[in-house]
Parts: C-alpha cells; structure tokens; sequence
C-alpha cells in the first residue's frame, strides 16, 4: 500500500499542471481558448451610450474573434440590451445580454459593460429604457459584425 500511495503521490503534480495548463501539445484538443497569438492581437472597441442623445457611436463595429467591446454609458439612464434583426426592440432570450439600467448624471463616468465576442455572427443591440420616451424606437439601435 506503501508503494501505491507513494507513486499516487508522485503523479499528482503532473496531473495537476496538465488540468491547468492543458494536455501536452500533440494531443488532440477540442478547447475553444484563444493562443496566444489571438490573444495578442485582439482588439478593444468602445461604443458610447446615450453620449450625443438617443444613439449609440458608433452603431455599427467590426470585430474579430476575441475582441472585446466596452459599452460606455453617458447620461441619464441608458441599457444594452441584446436583440435581433427581426425583432429589434425586444430582448433576444433569457441567456441574451443585458447591461441592465445605468444611471448616469456626468462625464467623467466609470460606468461601462463589456461583452467578449465569441463568434463573428451579427450581434444586435439596442436601448430597453423607455421612459420618457422609448428609446428603442426613437432609433437607439446597433449591431456589432453586420451581415
């Protein structure tokens, strides 16, 4: 039992480093995580929310895969809510993004929501405030990797 024990032991760390660093390189891999290589040239978009009125700048981003969008709010209350093409005023689904209300009274704000693009499908977007007035429907639209 000794022995069991003892080589047990011995062959803990290798299966721990190949749990965080993944299987060695000439195994095949199913792993969707960027290399390094994407990583390094990926890009960060920022789109402002609400900063001249009902509009979101730019309304429409190219982005690649890995690249990570940085919505930044300006007053007053402002979302990103995402939707479709079809349906450009209604939220997508209950696993769809959704900054939620934000609140702003000034620049300089920290408020910001940041997705991470996972894919180069179209991402539709719009505003879910509609008080006073509906911001969705006033053209407060935007979509990231057009068709």
């Amino acid at each position: 039992m000794l022995v069991s024990t003892s080589l047990l032991l011995g062959a803990l760390p290798f299966t721990l480093a190949v749990a965080q660093y993944g299987s060695p390189k000439d195994a095949p891999s199913s792993s969707a995580t960027p290399t390094a290589t994407a990583l390094a040239s990926s890009s960060t978009h920022t789109i402002e929310v609400g900063k001249s009125g009902l509009s979101f700048e730019p309304n429409t981003t190219t982005a690649a895969v890995g690249d990570t969008i940085v919505f930044d709010f300006y007053p007053q209350n402002h979302s990103v809510t995402q939707s479709s093409f079809e349906k450009p005023c209604e939220p997508l689904s209950s696993t769809s993004f959704f900054s939620g209300f934000m609140a702003t009274s000034s620049k300089p704000d920290t408020k910001t929501f940041t997705i991470a693009i996972e894919n180069t499908d179209p991402i539709w977007f719009y505003c879910s405030q509609n008080s006073p007035v509906d911001h969705c429907k006033a053209g407060m639209v935007g979509v990231i990797n057009p068709p």
